[in-house]
C-alpha cells in the first residue's frame, strides 16, 4: 500500500471506529455498517477485511450481529484521531491480551 492509501485506510478506520462507538451499548448491527460502507463503494471482501483485525486485535467484539467498542478500541480511536490530524501513519501496537 502507498502511504495515502494507508492514511485512507486510517481514516475509514476511524469512522468505523466512533460509529460502533457512537451507538452504544447495543452495538452497531454489522448490517448497518456493510450497507453504509457499500454505498461508498466498499465490497463485502473489503468490510470483511477492515473488520476482521479490528476485532482479533480486541478493539471491538461482535455479538449477535452487533459490534460494540472495548477499552482498547477507545484508546487506539484517541490514537487514530492525533495520526490522522497531523497526516502521519500509525502502526497499531495494542494487542489483546
Amino acid at each position: 500500500m502507498t502511504p495515502e492509501q494507508i492514511k485512507a485506510a486510517q481514516r475509514i478506520g476511524l469512522t468505523v471506529l466512533e460509529a460502533i462507538r457512537d451507538a452504544g451499548p447495543t452495538g452497531a448491527p454489522s448490517g448497518v455498517l456493510y450497507a453504509a460502507l457499500m454505498g461508498q463503494g466498499c465490497t463485502f471482501s473489503q468490510y470483511q477485511s477492515l473488520m476482521a483485525p479490528l476485532e482479533r486485535r480486541g478493539y471491538v467484539q461482535l455479538e449477535h450481529q452487533c459490534y460494540t467498542l472495548t477499552s482498547t478500541g477507545q484508546a487506539f480511536i484517541n490514537q487514530l484521531k492525533q495520526t490522522v490530524d497531523r497526516g502521519h501513519l500509525i502502526t497499531p501496537t495494542a494487542q489483546p491480551a
